[in-house]
């Protein structure tokens, strides 16, 4: 007998898996791409602090990138059996994140790079679907084979 449940289930090591490759997309979405949580391209940066970025030696495009101490604060936190947790560790480096968002004093130029709805990006949030259908056809065929089923019998 298939044991469904076992089918459906999802433990820690896949959640590590999955968790740290969507992190390391997310941290490319946000510092490499520059794209919002939603997809789409940040907001402009004020005229002023893009000269700033320029003569530092960086680009202009925005990606949230001056000195690089936030991308290097963004990590992998943890996994277990029901889910995974990464973000930025470093609480100044949080709190300068924030103000890219909810905090932020012109509401104009706000930088979501998560929010309720889109807490990754749309091809984030499609890749950890596939993952997931991926692992419950694995686990299905190690139910089947364990069970004795799913042989194939060729006649010639």
């Amino acid at each position: 007998m298939i044991n469904v449940r076992k089918a459906f289930k999802f433990g820690r090591p896949f959640f590590q898996r999955v968790g740290k490759s969507v992190m390391q997309r997310h941290k490319d979405n946000i510092f490499e791409k520059g794209v919002n949580a939603a997809g789409k391209p940040f907001a402009k940066y004020t005229e002023a602090y893009r000269k700033r970025k320029v003569k530092a030696g960086h680009s202009g495009k925005v990606n949230l990138t001056l000195s690089g101490d936030m991308k290097k604060a963004f990590n992998f936190m943890k996994s277990s059996n029901k889910g995974f947790m990464y973000g930025i560790t470093n609480p100044k480096m949080a709190e300068r994140m924030e103000f890219q968002g909810p905090r932020k004093k012109k509401k104009i130029r706000q930088r979501f790079v998560s929010t309720k709805t889109n807490p990754t990006t749309p091809d984030l949030q499609e890749f950890i679907a596939q993952e997931m259908r991926n692992e419950v056809i694995v686990n299905f065929q190690k139910e089947i084979k364990k069970n004795g089923m799913g042989y194939k019998v060729y006649t010639i």
